[in-house]
């Protein structure tokens, strides 16, 4: 079987076209789920929170929602108290994907 040279390079245009078009539509997440965590981990007042649960025997939780354009991280406890629990948020924080910019939610 033989493939023309024109049929080639029509093949790879095409292909050149395809990614060109993905890379532009397509959105781009720049800051993936583990770096916000990671981001949020690394504040100081989280850092604070962390370790005064541990000098308790307690230890800090994380939850990441994706909404979006930005990752939403819960830095939180969970609170046991007669036999039942609850969770305890100590703040939830808001990266954005492109600038990794945080902002707290509560001051």
């Amino acid at each position: 079987m033989n493939i023309s040279k024109n049929a080639i390079v029509a093949g790879v245009g095409l292909i050149a076209v395809i990614a060109v078009l993905i890379w532009f539509f397509v959105p781009h997440s720049g800051i993936i789920e583990q770096e916000a965590l990671e981001r949020i981990k690394a504040l100081p007042e989280v850092q604070t929170f962390v370790s005064n649960l541990e000098e308790n025997g307690k230890s800090a939780s994380f939850r990441v929602e994706d909404r979006g354009g930005a990752w939403s991280v819960q830095a939180y406890e969970i609170v046991v108290q007669n036999g039942e629990s609850h969770t305890a948020t100590f703040n939830w924080y808001i990266i954005d994907k492109k600038t990794g910019a945080v902002t707290k939610e509560f001051e």
